[in-house]
């Protein structure tokens, strides 16, 4: 079996409601969805996210491919991937490349499973979980409104609830009024996403050790592990490493440093399914464990997430997951179900998903009339006056 042809399509879905982070309005999620089409009819389904408006340079990005992939054997994915990361150029432009080549990747294990005629999770180790557990994320809002959403999201059965910072006071307000609504049971998760200066964050976050954050995300600049060991050593919680954590590569230096209690991973981070179970396995080695990273990922990319997260030992925790923040996917049958908090592992043989073409058209013909979504839009009034995202709050 050989490749024989690439096809990609750019697909803008909106969210349910928009949501704020750190770097403004969001309102819905941009991906390419790949096909990959082999000599014998198999074809492969991929998806690729895309940031910052970044929609057509993803594609590009994607099609440009077509001439590493044509002629290949699916089943050769290690060797695929290097030959267009050398030869293409692309570990030039590491963490971009990462969005384009993680679709790719799980079209070439979609065809594998399909195949096989097995669920890509039986052919990474097997199964060891058959569903994962998500967060619950609570919009930036009202913090009474934020608590009652929380309040909610525990009675439904989530046990885990996320929320970001957006302002210092802000976050204050929201972290007591949500663990007074959720009371001392559910775990409380902030992400900071590299906003703070670590002596900053070691006073706010020893300063909230009432209201229990268990686990502090990325609370310093990525590229500050020494910063990170010292938030490390010094708070009540854990720490979550994500931005410093994007490669594999980074994820040994998160290690090697102390700089962290959790390694975030994800294939668009660490170029693929097998690479993801790599990174986890770096962890593993260290006694770590993993949360998979989520960036509203649609219907393919969350199964393939989920093939992963089965088959993989160290996923003890909660996972991110936004994929509650759509009304509506791109799949045959619709969104894949919800059991309370979890997902279950599609058992399907591939990924376990079908495009449903109708819908593929409806949301191509929405990117041309509105565009990507950015996940870079502008602020809410009450934001305005909060530190520069870019930059650490003193």
């Amino acid at each position: 079996m050989r490749i024989k042809d690439l096809k990609s399509t750019i697909l803008s879905v909106p969210f349910a409601k928009p949501t704020f982070w750190p770097y403004g309005r969001w309102e819905g999620m941009t991906v390419v969805v790949i096909e990959i089409e082999t000599d014998l009819g198999v074809v492969g389904l991929g998806e690729s996210a895309c940031i910052q408006g970044s929609a057509e340079a993803i594609k590009s990005y994607i099609d440009n491919t077509k001439p590493f992939l044509v002629g290949q054997d699916p089943f050769d994915t290690e060797r695929i991937g290097k030959r267009i990361e050398g030869l293409g150029g692309w570990n030039f432009g590491r963490h971009f490349a990462g969005y384009a080549l993680a679709g790719i990747d799980m079209a070439l294990w979609d065809i594998i499973g399909k195949a096989c005629n097995q669920p890509v999770y039986k052919l990474l180790g097997g199964k060891i979980r058959d569903r994962s557990e998500g967060f619950k994320y609570i919009h930036h809002d009202d913090p009474d409104i934020m608590a009652a959403e929380a309040k909610e999201s525990v009675v439904k059965g989530y046990r885990t609830i996320y929320c970001k910072y957006t302002g210092i006071k802000h976050l204050r307000e929201a972290i007591e009024a949500i663990r007074d609504a959720i009371g001392e049971k559910p775990k409380l998760w902030v992400d900071f996403n590299g906003t703070l200066s670590p002596g900053f964050a070691v006073k706010f976050l020893t300063e909230m050790e009432h209201y229990r954050i268990d686990i502090a995300e990325q609370p310093v600049l990525p590229s500050n592990l020494d910063g990170m060991a010292y938030v490390r050593n010094s708070i009540p919680c854990q720490v979550l490493a994500h931005e410093s954590s994007w490669t594999l590569y980074d994820t040994l230096n998160v290690i090697k440093k102390g700089a962290a209690d959790i390694i975030s991973v994800e294939p668009r981070m660490t170029w693929g399914i097998l690479a993801t179970k790599k990174a986890a396995a770096v962890a593993e080695s260290a006694g770590m464990p993993v949360i998979m990273h989520s960036f509203a990922e649609l219907g393919v990319a969350q199964a393939a997430i989920l093939h992963i997260i089965a088959s993989t030992p160290n996923f003890i925790m909660a996972n991110q997951c936004m994929y509650d923040w759509y009304d509506d996917d791109y799949l045959k049958g619709g969104k894949l179900p919800f059991e309370g908090a979890f997902l279950r592992v599609p058992e399907d043989s591939g990924l376990g998903v079908a495009l449903d073409r109708d819908k593929m058209i409806q949301y191509h013909e929405n990117y041309k009339a509105v565009g990507a979504y950015s996940v870079m839009g502008l602020e809410p009034e009450e934001l305005r006056t909060a530190p520069p995202p870019l930059f650490p709050s003193y």
